[in-house]
């Protein structure tokens, strides 16, 4: 019997005296059910929300960077690694493109060439920004290939600090929204996938130095013959020079690390 008190009754009302409810009829267990479930789906969502919020913030840090990366573009089946390489655009090798016959088809052209060109001048390790620009010569220097243990390659066109401080600010920042996530995440492998990230974000940190080996690369402006000579040096891999002098209005340029043996872009990342 439902219990409806009155003013002059002190009782307060039974927890069943809701209209439509009865003491006991099974409808707390069910109760229970839809809402461990909600709370289920709520968490869920709040996790998938999360992770959108995480990578949509990486991926705007990546693209405010003070210095652009090199586009990675898949070399287009069927074609010479000159015909991929023109159909990529810019200068330097495509994705996925043959090293040592791309090289050879490079070092011919570079033979023929005459006039003042734009080349990109890929060595065969990772040197200090003043011995890259050493390396260089008399050739005007536009930027430096450059990347860190277990980062991207990008092009730097300014001071090699600042953009130590960038990638250092980034991998921090990046690490520290993973840390923040991993106790959130009860899958094994996407918590295994986010710990090893976090690990090699650290020590990107802790190996990126302003006067670290971290320059792979140059790309400059010379004319033909001091390119030709260029090539000659033991510590240059090859000089993958350009059609022109003059560069496009929104340039691109790829050059080859000394991890790319065979295919380029293989490992897409410099390894750690």
């Amino acid at each position: 019997m439902t219990y409806w008190p009155d003013q002059g009754d002190q009782r307060p009302p039974q927890p069943w005296a809701f209209a439509g409810e009865s003491r006991d009829d099974g409808n707390g267990s069910e109760r229970a059910a839809r809402l461990t479930v909600t709370c289920l789906a709520a968490s869920f969502a709040v996790l998938v929300v999360g992770l959108v919020v995480f990578f949509t913030v990486r991926t705007l840090r990546q693209n405010e960077r003070v210095s652009p990366s090199p586009v990675i573009v898949a070399a287009p089946k069927g074609l010479t690694p000159e015909e991929a390489a023109k159909a990529a655009g810019g200068i330097g090798p495509p994705a996925g493109a043959d090293v040592v016959t791309y090289g050879k088809a490079r070092k011919e052209a570079l033979a023929a060439a005459t006039g003042d060109r734009i080349a990109i001048v890929s060595f065969w390790n990772y040197t200090t920004e003043a011995k890259a620009r050493a390396l260089g010569g008399d050739a005007e220097i536009l930027g430096l290939l450059a990347a860190a243990p277990g980062g991207q390659p990008a092009v730097v066109t300014g001071p090699l600090s600042a953009w130590v401080t960038t990638q250092t600010a980034d991998a921090r920042a990046e690490r520290d929204e993973l840390t923040k996530l991993i106790p959130t995440v009860d899958d094994p492998k996407f918590k295994a996938d986010y710990q090893l990230r976090a690990a090699e974000l650290t020590k990107l940190i802790n190996a990126i130095k302003p006067t670290g080996d971290l320059v792979f690369g140059l790309v400059v402006r010379a004319p033909a013959p001091s390119l030709q000579a260029l090539q000659t040096r033991t510590e240059i891999r090859i000089v993958d020079v350009g059609p022109k002098a003059e560069a496009d209005a929104k340039p691109i340029y790829r050059g080859l690390r000394p991890e790319e043996s065979s295919k380029a872009n293989d490992p897409a990342v410099r390894p750690t």
